[in-house]
């Protein structure tokens, strides 16, 4: 697949994501005064985005993941009114390896999509990790989920935990 080149403009910095091109931060010398995003195109998230306009790959559901093997995660996760907030990396070996499994869990329950927001993380050179919410939600590892029930944390999964994402969140949830 051709991936669209775009000219970002100066002090932006470009990358790819599902074969889309999203410019970032453009500078206060560009007038984005009518812009509308299109052709794969997006302004970086701010703190108060829900994430979803940034889907994680790692997030797509793994066809070979079982639901009849965890009848009673699937059950766990499918309560109402739960929202899943997902810290991970396309780059990450761990997010890789955990999230597509968490993924098909979370389809397997029916969660809705606007029920589930991603929030895409960098790795920076002195190994900090940069991304929406990060601060806010204290992210060190990842992949990271919380959920979340009427505003408030009820569950956490964070990468060195040494049962898949569903199964930890679902036990959390069950106590």
């Amino acid at each position: 697949m051709a991936h669209k080149t775009m000219a970002a403009p100066v002090g932006t910095c470009r990358y790819r994501r599902w074969g889309r091109v999203a410019v970032l931060d453009p500078p206060p010398s560009v007038d984005t005064a009518g812009f509308t995003p299109r052709d794969g195109v997006s302004w970086r998230m701010s703190e108060t985005d829900t994430g979803t306009d940034d889907r994680l790959e790692t997030m797509r559901p793994n066809p070979a993941w079982s639901a009849d093997a965890y009848d009673d995660v699937v059950e766990s996760l499918s309560e109402d009114g739960l929202v899943f907030r997902v810290w991970g990396g396309d780059w990450c070996v761990d997010c890789r390896g955990q999230l597509p499994d968490f993924g098909a869990a979370l389809d397997a329950a029916g969660v809705p999509d606007e029920r589930v927001h991603h929030y895409p993380v960098e790795k920076e050179a002195d190994g900090s990790k940069t991304g929406p919410r990060v601060e806010e939600y204290g992210i060190e590892l990842i992949p990271t989920v919380v959920v979340e029930r009427d505003g408030e944390e009820v569950g956490r999964f964070v990468e060195e935990e040494r049962v898949p994402i569903a199964v930890s969140l679902a036990d959390r949830l069950s106590e």
